[in-house]
């Protein structure tokens, strides 16, 4: 079935980020269970690139990264982040049967933007559909073509609901019967027991970046937490632990507080991260941080992301109340109702009942996001392929655009 095949792992990279972990992790997991499943695992990297460093497993091989021709293994099966189709890689040494799977990894992947407009466009919908109207009409086409020309050789899959429906809603179609691979926790992290219920004083907490879109929902939950411990006269701490270039403007948001009490950590180890976690007893977070969260069996209330301030009263929920694998969604209307009451149910339930929600979130995750799992989802999207580069290249669709190759010119020119 698969015993013939090579999977190669595609994404040179020196920093630390989701989709170096997310593949490298994968194929880990495959090269220590199921290598006998495959005729090889590769991943191809930057010699000194984040995957390279961080492989363990010796049965996984390196191909090293250049803007030099790549010679890639017979009958391989390329697993590649959804890209725009002109910045697919064009130095590899495709072959006749090379087949190619994109996994879309992050809502705007398969969204063209324009060179100095990228953070523009992603905070506003509206101007995004007007510049696709516009100047930017034939890019957009071409990744709707592009994104049908996946659809129909089964070569595309999602992480998760927000990243079709913003696909969707940016490109202006509709994304039929999509194939979820969401991301997920190895077994190791699953590491839940017996949960003890709320103190008196409760303990919560944040762990992650503290960055433009993740920004603004955190200050408008800890200013919700203000008003409810007011309110209520209910002690809660708030630990804060992560930094990033907003930072500064969480600190200076929280001075005025005179009832939630808020610590700020810089960080905090992995090996000290989890127990810190299972000491909450609530955990707010987004990504990765939330279903480590439930894995721990810690009550977790999953939040999403937004660019700007957010215009209302935001409706909190538990993680397990997630819908198509969303480990974030881009907040909209329909995350909003003035004067709701989300967040003081989620505490008295806490308050009340803490090991059930706990127990909740540990069985969501345990059924949605576990490796077992997702290896298995995996192993159905790499057999159901048909993609190759031939395809792509009898679909026009490999050109750089005129405008981004008159850019790169006057910027290489500019840094000399």
């Amino acid at each position: 079935m698969l015993k013939d095949k090579n999977l190669v792992f595609v994404f040179p990279y020196r920093g630390t980020g989701g989709v170096s972990l997310l593949f490298l992790r994968l194929a880990e997991y495959i090269g220590q269970n199921f290598k006998d499943d495959f005729k090889g695992i590769y991943l191809v990297d930057f010699e000194d690139g984040f995957m390279a460093k961080n492989k363990k497993d010796p049965s996984i091989q390196l191909i090293p990264y250049s803007d030099d021709q790549i010679e890639i293994p017979e009958q391989a099966i390329m697993i590649y982040q959804s890209m725009t189709p002109w910045t697919i890689f064009k130095n590899f040494n495709y072959k006749q049967d090379t087949r190619i799977l994109f996994w879309n990894c992050h809502p705007f992947n398969l969204v063209p933007t324009f060179p100095g407009l990228r953070e523009l466009m992603g905070k506003s919908r509206k101007f995004s559909r007007f510049a696709f109207s516009t100047f930017l009409f034939t890019f957009k086409n071409t990744c709707v073509n592009f994104l049908r020309l996946l659809e129909n050789k089964s070569a595309i899959v999602f992480v998760d609901g927000p990243n079709v429906t913003n696909t969707e809603a940016y490109l202006g179609l509709r994304i039929h019967n999509p194939f979820y691979l969401p991301i997920f926790l190895g077994q190791d992290q699953f590491v839940g027991n017996e949960v003890s219920r709320a103190k008196d004083e409760l303990h919560f907490g944040w762990v992650g970046r503290v960055v433009d879109f993740k920004f603004f929902i955190l200050k408008h939950t800890l200013e919700r937490l203000e008003k409810l411990s007011a309110k209520s006269g209910q002690k809660i701490k708030f630990t804060v632990v992560g930094t990033g270039d907003y930072i500064g403007q969480l600190k200076d948001a929280v001075k005025t507080f005179n009832h939630l009490e808020i610590e700020f950590i810089d960080h905090i180890g992995p090996s000290e991260l989890t127990g810190f976690i299972k000491e909450l007893d609530i955990l707010f977070a987004m990504g990765t941080s939330a279903l480590e969260g439930g894995a721990a069996k810690v009550p977790t209330v999953l939040l999403d992301f937004t660019y700007g301030e957010l215009e209302q009263d935001y409706i909190f929920k538990f993680l397990y109340e997630s819908q198509n694998f969303s480990v974030a969604d881009y907040i909209g209307s329909e995350h909003y109702q003035n004067n709701n009451t989300s967040l003081d149910t989620i505490v008295d339930e806490v308050l009340r009942r803490k090991e059930v929600h706990g127990q909740k979130c540990y069985e969501y995750v345990s059924k949605n996001h576990s490796i077992d799992v997702i290896y298995k989802k995996f192993v159905l999207a790499v057999m159901n392929t048909q993609l190759t580069y031939s395809n792509l290249q009898e679909a026009n669709l490999l050109r750089v655009p005129l405008v981004y190759r008159i850019f790169k010119k006057v910027r290489a020119l500019i840094k000399g």
